[in-house]
């Protein structure tokens, strides 16, 4: 079949996973990832007419993924999942984890919080800011900083682009670490909740690790999708208990 590269399954105990999906037989395109078990490879060339799917992206530049198109259909987030690229088994198994985490929580900053910390421990970023909107004005603060990280001014600007536009952002900073081969990146994403972004989720690599490729940027698109309606749920909540309050303190005593 010329320069095609098929792939078949023959009957192996795992099954065969490309691009996230099961697979007995199907050709092979630049850019495929294959799982099989705990093995995952890369298919990096097809022919040399064939251009890899992955640019390597220069300092400065951003890749953009709009959350209305293609796995990022609002509403459709198990088909998102579902169409997972790299080390999707596992993510799936964190990202199970990090829901059964929020729905034992019970306030809105527990909630945060359990993000924070699920999003820390596996991005090993050196920063994470959360970014609100209310009525039009978004307010952008720290939330994390990992031990000996210096402080970074808070990615306004690409915060409120991710709350109007509805993309997830990947940047490529300008600053490359002493002794380190690849720039720092930022990777900022959506709280989306229905038909509304009320926010924004914003994490920077460390110096002392590589940087975030569009994979990561994807399971954080998936981290958003997941966590911010409980938050925005909460936060309901707990509005409506502190005006049940107010109302019952307001209330005269019955006779």
């Amino acid at each position: 079949m010329g320069n095609a590269v098929l792939l078949t399954d023959l009957g192996s105990r795992n099954t065969t996973l490309v691009n996230g999906k099961p697979a007995n037989r199907c050709t092979l395109q630049a850019g495929d990832e294959i799982a099989v078990g705990n093995v995952r490879l890369l298919v990096a060339e097809v022919s040399n007419r064939d251009e890899a799917r992955r640019a390597p992206a220069t300092p400065g530049s951003t890749v953009s993924i709009r959350q209305s198109s293609g796995f990022y259909v609002r509403g459709q987030i198990a088909d998102f999942l579902a169409s997972g690229k790299s080390h999707t088994i596992h993510d799936l198994a964190d990202l199970y984890s990090l829901a059964r985490a929020l729905w034992t929580a019970g306030k809105r900053d527990e909630l945060i919080a359990r993000t924070r910390e699920w999003i820390a421990d596996r991005f090993e970023p050196s920063t994470i800011w959360i970014a609100n909107d209310i009525a039009g004005t978004v307010n952008t603060r720290e939330i994390y900083r990992a031990p000996n990280s210096e402080h970074s001014q808070p990615p306004q600007s690409h915060c409120e682009r991710a709350i109007r536009t509805g993309d997830g952002l990947l940047i490529r900073l300008d600053k490359v670490a002493p002794g380190a081969d690849t720039p720092e990146t930022l990777m900022v994403v959506p709280l989306v909740v229905g038909p509304e972004t009320a926010g924004a989720v914003a994490v920077q690599s460390d110096r002392r690790r590589s940087s975030y490729d569009e994979a990561d940027l994807e399971l954080l698109i998936a981290v958003g999708c997941i966590a911010a309606p409980w938050v925005h749920a909460m936060a309901t909540i707990e509005t409506l208990r502190e005006e049940t309050n107010r109302l019952r303190q307001s209330r005269p005593e019955s006779a």
